[in-house]
């Protein structure tokens, strides 16, 4: 968001904005997505006015649970502040956000797969088949999964879901993003020392996420890498997955 310049005083009035590289011109269904100071959860109650709160079982929770849940609350009521104010001020944007997601992320996954792998889109793929007639096509769905394919994108998927659900956590507790970027106001040998205690602590919680100990380490984004960042390794983790689904790895 550094790129956006506001007016003092009044934050929703643009200026302007700097490094136009990235623009993409694209149907507003698209385009339409929360901003990348928005983090939203599968949890994140889309189109709904209430705001969010936390669960019934909070208080049962261990410390570290309890942060990660207050942080994830966190996102959730500026996503929710985000929607609403979306609505108000751009009906036509919040309109196109209601769009399910499987719909828009058909056209994204596509140029994705080299990166991501065949996961997501073999996801969005199965819902459009699943929801053909709903949709509003005619005729027969041209693709089809078994029960098997299902059973296996299944086990595939919460892999998938794991390993970016960790990354995620990992970047939202502490307050980073895929290239490592730490604020230059916050000290970071500290930093350093809490993502060494959260990463002992997801490593003793790995049985959660279905992975050991080592793989838990192993799939960390904020190791003491000299070559790569968390980027390329996700990059790399989405390549092997769509070799694998190749069978060529």
């Amino acid at each position: 968001m550094g790129n956006v310049y506001v007016a003092e005083g009044k934050p929703a009035q643009i200026l302007s904005i700097i490094d136009w590289q990235s623009i993409l011109v694209s149907p507003l269904f698209l385009q339409a997505r929360f901003p990348d100071l928005v983090t939203i959860g599968e949890d994140y109650p889309l189109g709904k006015k209430e705001i969010p709160k936390l669960p019934p079982d909070f208080d049962e929770l261990n410390v570290e649970d309890k942060k990660i849940t207050e942080q994830r609350l966190k996102d959730n009521i500026t996503a929710k502040g985000y929607e609403l104010c979306t609505g108000v001020n751009n009906i036509r944007g919040w309109k196109a956000l209601q769009i399910p997601l499987f719909l828009r992320e058909l056209f994204i996954r596509c140029a994705e797969a080299s990166e991501e792998g065949m996961v997501p889109l073999r996801a969005c793929l199965i819902e459009y088949a699943a929801n053909w007639k709903d949709i509003g096509f005619e005729g027969e769905c041209p693709i089809s999964f078994s029960e098997e394919d299902l059973r296996k994108h299944e086990q595939q998927f919460e892999e998938y879901s794991n390993y970016h659900r960790v990354h995620e956590l990992a970047r939202n507790v502490l307050g980073t993003d895929f290239e490592d970027w730490i604020s230059p106001y916050v000290d970071f040998e500290i930093k350093r020392q809490q993502n060494t205690a959260l990463l002992e602590e997801f490593a003793r919680k790995s049985s959660q996420y279905d992975m050991s100990p080592e793989r838990m380490r192993e799939i960390w984004p904020y190791l003491d890498r000299s070559t790569s960042s968390p980027k390329q390794e996700s990059v790399a983790y989405g390549f092997r997955q769509l070799l694998r689904s190749l069978g060529l790895f």
